[in-house]
């Protein structure tokens, strides 16, 4: 119930919950429980800027997964952790906490998790300046995802493969990439997900010197983020700014009364 307030928005009501079950899990000692609870806290804790609490979770949690053996649920507290180690600034150990997540996956054979790591790999890789490992991680999450038929992973890597090819590579082929995720995403129908998709796209299209696409697809993330069940705003609004401020630099006259249109919506 707390994952469903917090995937809604509802962030107070959640950490209530949250709490309440992590003081049932204490009393009746069950660690599957506390780490569980505790990997949520975590989550909610990073969403509401609190890094050090959700640390302190996070590693709570691990050390829990570790005492029981339980591997699976190891390799998912790493994965989380290491995304924020990397929100940090402390790229390098979240790609050793990446690359331990990755070993953990491949050994249990849990297909998701690899797909899913692999793409942090390849978010983390990429601040760290190794752009063609990265494209390289991005590209395997998503080719495992197509075998997996799994196409809102595919979707949601593909973006980010779109943005790491228009930033470092290709800006043609990233905005070949973000095309295809968004109207992958438009057909699964995720409006969080895709107001995501939508803002990776606008940096990529202006990347790619197309402003008023640019400026289109921001002015669509934005309405969704609006809109209930707002998605990851805090990871939406610096590419928002991001796809804004070179579409402008592009056209300024054009992109600056797209910006202001939008900013208004």
């Amino acid at each position: 119930l707390g994952t469903l307030h917090y995937f809604s928005g509802d962030h107070a009501q959640a950490r209530a919950l949250y709490d309440r079950a992590l003081a049932l899990a204490r009393a009746a000692d069950d660690h599957r429980w506390i780490g569980g609870v505790l990997g949520n806290l975590a989550l909610l804790r990073q969403a509401e800027g609190e890094p050090e609490q959700a640390l302190a979770a996070f590693e709570e949690a691990l050390a829990l997964a570790q005492r029981i053996g339980d591997r699976q649920w190891e390799g998912n507290n790493r994965s989380n952790y290491a995304l924020l180690q990397h929100e940090l600034g402390r790229s390098r150990a979240a790609a050793d906490q990446l690359e331990q997540a990755l070993r953990i996956a491949r050994e249990i054979g849990h297909a998701r998790l690899e797909r899913l790591v692999l793409c942090n790999c390849g978010i983390v890789l990429s601040a760290l300046g190794e752009h063609g490992p990265a494209r390289a991680s991005l590209e395997q999450a998503v080719t495992l995802s197509v075998a997996a038929g799994d196409q809102h992973a595919e979707a949601t890597f593909r973006g980010y493969l779109a943005l790491e090819w228009a930033r470092h590579g290709d800006a043609a082929t990233g905005e070949s990439e973000a095309a295809r995720a968004i109207a992958q995403m438009r057909a699964v129908d995720d409006p969080s997900a895709l107001a995501l998709l939508l803002a990776q796209g606008g940096v990529v299209a202006a990347s790619a010197a197309e402003p008023a696409l640019a400026a289109a697809r921001a002015a669509e993330s934005r309405r969704l983020l609006a809109g209930p069940g707002a998605g990851n705003r805090a990871e939406c609004l610096p590419l928002l700014e991001e796809a804004e401020s070179i579409a402008a630099a592009i056209r300024p006259t054009a992109a600056s009364q797209s910006v202001l249109t939008i900013t208004g919506s």
